[in-house]
């Protein structure tokens, strides 16, 4: 505990106004209630699509994680920490895990898993801009000092686990567009070199 401490007292003292604003949006972004705006926005953007799958995968993993992360919360029953008087961000109770390093690890993987899927040549990009999000949200709740380091931890490690079962379960399923090499798979069929020779001699 007394090494938590440290690292919560060593981030408490980079709070200034630039930091705040920042740190305010990522805390913003995490609730439960953009996250649903969030999944409301993809639900809409993979009908447009006809990427039905989807469209139903983002609203059934986000209330399997809201209950997992509730059920864990009431279960452990860890306070959060309480170093400096109230919080400046809203909380609710519960510290282990941290609900919103859960949440930012899982769907940023999987948009991170969808869109390497789709636009392989921006795979370097996709994949520090997933993991910039994830730093960026987990820091969050460090820096106003809502969350044990250990909270946080166990939470982008949960995120982690969830969305490689659901990678290499749910989502290895043909109708959602993945292998296991990262790539589109498509209804056309391909052609073989016999059927490309038969076609030229014809």
């Amino acid at each position: 505990m007394d090494w938590e401490i440290s690292i919560l007292q060593a981030v408490h003292e980079w709070r200034n106004p630039f930091l705040d604003a920042v740190f305010h949006l990522s805390n913003r972004v995490g609730r439960g209630e953009w996250i649903a705006v969030f999944i409301v926005i993809g639900i809409w953007r993979h009908w447009s699509n006809r990427e039905k799958a989807w469209a139903v995968f983002w609203p059934v993993a986000g209330i399997t994680n809201l209950l997992i992360i509730k059920g864990l919360k009431a279960a452990i029953s860890r306070q959060r920490p309480n170093l400096w008087g109230e919080w400046d961000i809203h909380v609710d109770p519960g510290s282990m895990p941290s609900g919103h390093a859960v949440a930012a690890t899982f769907f940023l993987l999987i948009l991170a898993f969808y869109w390497t899927a789709r636009a392989p040549r921006l795979k370097a990009l996709i994949w520090t801009i997933a993991i910039l999000g994830m730093t960026w949200v987990d820091l969050g709740r460090l820096y106003f000092g809502v969350h044990w380091p250990t909270d946080v931890m166990a939470g982008a490690a949960l995120g982690a686990i969830f969305a490689l079962i659901a990678r290499f379960t749910v989502l290895n399923r043909p109708v959602f567009g993945l292998n296991r090499a990262g790539i589109v798979k498509t209804n056309e069929p391909v052609s073989t070199a016999g059927e490309a020779d038969t076609q030229v001699d014809g």
